[in-house]
Protein backbone atom coordinates (compact mmCIF):
# COMPACT_ATOMS: atom_id res chain seq x y z
CA UNK A 1 0.00 0.00 0.00
CA UNK A 2 1.27 3.21 -0.73
CA UNK A 3 1.15 6.17 1.79
CA UNK A 4 -0.51 9.35 -0.44
CA UNK A 5 -2.11 12.10 1.52
CA UNK A 6 -2.99 15.65 0.65
CA UNK A 7 0.82 16.76 1.45
CA UNK A 8 2.74 14.42 -0.24
CA UNK A 9 4.47 14.97 -3.68
CA UNK A 10 2.23 11.80 -5.62
CA UNK A 11 -0.94 13.38 -4.54
CA UNK A 12 0.10 17.08 -5.90
CA UNK A 13 1.61 15.54 -9.23
CA UNK A 14 -1.62 13.15 -9.82
CA UNK A 15 -3.78 16.74 -8.86
CA UNK A 16 -1.85 18.32 -11.70
CA UNK A 17 -2.23 15.83 -14.08
CA UNK A 18 -5.63 15.53 -13.76
CA UNK A 19 -5.99 19.78 -13.88
CA UNK A 20 -4.18 20.09 -16.79
CA UNK A 21 -6.60 16.87 -18.54
CA UNK A 22 -9.95 18.80 -17.68
CA UNK A 23 -8.23 22.08 -18.33
CA UNK A 24 -7.26 21.37 -22.14
CA UNK A 25 -10.21 19.12 -22.94
CA UNK A 26 -12.44 22.30 -21.55
CA UNK A 27 -10.06 24.50 -23.75
CA UNK A 28 -9.32 22.39 -26.81
CA UNK A 29 -11.79 19.68 -26.65
CA UNK A 30 -14.79 19.02 -29.32
CA UNK A 31 -18.01 20.29 -28.55
CA UNK A 32 -19.10 16.88 -26.46
CA UNK A 33 -15.73 17.07 -23.96
CA UNK A 34 -16.74 19.85 -22.99
CA UNK A 35 -19.84 18.86 -21.50
CA UNK A 36 -19.79 18.84 -17.50
CA UNK A 37 -20.90 15.08 -17.66
CA UNK A 38 -17.58 14.30 -19.20
CA UNK A 39 -15.54 16.59 -16.99
CA UNK A 40 -17.27 14.44 -14.21
CA UNK A 41 -16.62 11.35 -15.47
CA UNK A 42 -13.33 12.16 -15.46
CA UNK A 43 -12.60 13.30 -12.38
CA UNK A 44 -14.46 10.28 -10.93
CA UNK A 45 -12.11 8.23 -13.07
CA UNK A 46 -9.15 9.99 -11.82
CA UNK A 47 -10.12 9.41 -8.30
CA UNK A 48 -11.03 5.75 -8.74
CA UNK A 49 -7.58 5.49 -9.95
CA UNK A 50 -5.91 7.33 -7.31
CA UNK A 51 -7.69 5.39 -4.48
CA UNK A 52 -6.88 2.12 -6.82
CA UNK A 53 -3.08 3.12 -6.24
CA UNK A 54 -3.49 3.70 -2.11
CA UNK A 55 -5.35 1.24 -1.53
CA UNK A 56 -5.99 -1.80 -4.04
CA UNK A 57 -7.79 -3.87 -1.48
CA UNK A 58 -10.40 -1.52 -0.24
CA UNK A 59 -11.85 -0.49 -3.34
CA UNK A 60 -14.56 -2.44 -3.48
CA UNK A 61 -15.91 -0.23 -0.52
CA UNK A 62 -15.67 3.33 -2.47
CA UNK A 63 -17.80 1.25 -5.38
CA UNK A 64 -20.53 0.10 -3.15
CA UNK A 65 -20.10 3.37 -1.74
CA UNK A 66 -20.62 4.68 -5.33
CA UNK A 67 -23.25 2.35 -6.25
CA UNK A 68 -25.69 2.40 -3.16
CA UNK A 69 -25.56 6.48 -2.63
CA UNK A 70 -26.32 7.04 -6.75
CA UNK A 71 -29.21 4.45 -6.18
CA UNK A 72 -30.29 6.51 -3.18
CA UNK A 73 -29.84 10.16 -5.18
CA UNK A 74 -32.02 9.16 -7.49
CA UNK A 75 -34.39 7.25 -5.22
CA UNK A 76 -35.13 10.22 -3.48
CA UNK A 77 -35.30 12.80 -6.82
CA UNK A 78 -37.92 10.74 -8.01
CA UNK A 79 -40.03 10.56 -4.56
CA UNK A 80 -41.91 12.63 -2.33
CA UNK A 81 -43.44 12.94 0.99
CA UNK A 82 -42.54 9.83 2.97
CA UNK A 83 -40.53 7.94 0.26
CA UNK A 84 -37.97 10.69 0.21
CA UNK A 85 -37.43 10.88 4.03
CA UNK A 86 -37.04 6.66 4.40
CA UNK A 87 -34.55 6.76 1.37
CA UNK A 88 -32.58 9.72 2.97
CA UNK A 89 -32.52 7.62 6.49
CA UNK A 90 -31.11 5.14 4.48
CA UNK A 91 -28.42 6.65 3.00
CA UNK A 92 -27.58 8.43 5.85
CA UNK A 93 -27.45 5.22 8.12
CA UNK A 94 -25.22 3.55 5.31
CA UNK A 95 -22.68 6.33 5.08
CA UNK A 96 -22.62 6.17 8.78
CA UNK A 97 -22.44 2.28 8.69
CA UNK A 98 -19.87 2.02 6.39
CA UNK A 99 -17.60 4.88 7.90
CA UNK A 100 -18.15 3.49 11.33
CA UNK A 101 -17.04 -0.47 9.94
CA UNK A 102 -14.32 0.60 8.02
CA UNK A 103 -12.72 3.20 10.04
Amino acid sequence: MNQVTFTTLNFWMAFAALFMVIALIQQFGHSWTRHAAIRKGLLVVFSLALYFWIAEHLIWVLMISIFVNHAAAIGIHKSEGFGRKLLTGVGLAFNIFMLGFFK
